[in-house]
């Protein structure tokens, strides 16, 4: 038989059947159908969007880059503010 399921058929879906990956189907032209034998059985579907681990790639590095920039400009100020202290003084 098939288990249907109302849901649009996107790139990222998975299933497995009693542990092992198994095929999704399109069903209707827009939905899935996963094709299950007689019995009991158990049936797992997992999401990974596209793009996702992309997506999160290039936002950890952007974060790095900002922190990186930060760190440098308070390094910059640190050792500014030495010298203009010294200027203050008169040394």
């Amino acid at each position: 038989g098939l288990v249907y399921l109302s849901e649009s058929h996107f790139r990222g879906w998975q299933a497995a059947l009693n542990g092992e990956p198994t095929d999704i189907l399109r069903a209707n032209y827009a939905f899935r159908a996963v094709e299950v034998p007689a019995g009991d059985v158990q049936l797992e579907l997992s999401y990974l969007p596209p793009g996702l681990r992309a997506g999160a790639t290039v936002s950890g590095l952007s974060l790095a880059a900002v922190v990186a920039l930060l760190l440098a400009g308070l390094a910059r100020r640190q050792r500014a503010a030495p010298s203009q202290d010294a200027q203050a003084t008169g040394e």
